[in-house]
């Protein structure tokens, strides 16, 4: 999954042990100080803590803000971490999706059964012999 197409996978600000990922606007990804909660109400909802630092996010060298890719700005553990927790939360949603399809299709093949049930059994009497 490419980092543009992640974004569907978190809501708002999240925070994972020391790594916070705020998705408003794109995806932005923070380290803030160890033992830290994150606390809330920066610029476009980024963390405040004293000490944070974004990890990823646009790219501070582009001069049109509207037109800048998101790039990792610093490199370190972070990622992998961030990687694994879209990974998890994309075989999560993809569990879903599935188990959501399994349970239609049962919807469905019962529906079917008890459809097939019921013109098998036409002209029968209550006691299983057809009727006049």
């Amino acid at each position: 999954m490419k980092m543009n197409e992640c974004g569907s996978l978190f809501s708002g600000i999240e925070q994972f042990g020391q790594l916070v990922v705020n998705q408003r606007h794109g995806i932005s990804v923070y380290v803030i100080p160890a033992g830290e909660s994150v606390m809330k109400n920066g610029r476009q909802n980024a963390p405040v803590n004293k000490g944070t630092v974004m990890v990823y996010g646009k790219d501070p060298n582009e001069p049109d803000h509207r037109k800048a890719c998101c790039i990792w700005l610093h490199k370190g553990p972070w990622q992998g971490d961030f990687i694994r927790i879209v990974e998890a939360r994309a075989a999560k949603r993809e569990l879903d999706r599935v188990t959501t399809e399994l349970a239609e299709a049962e919807r469905t093949l019962e529906n079917e059964v008890q459809t097939r049930k019921v013109l098998l059994s036409y002209g029968k009497g209550t006691d299983g012999h057809e009727t006049d």
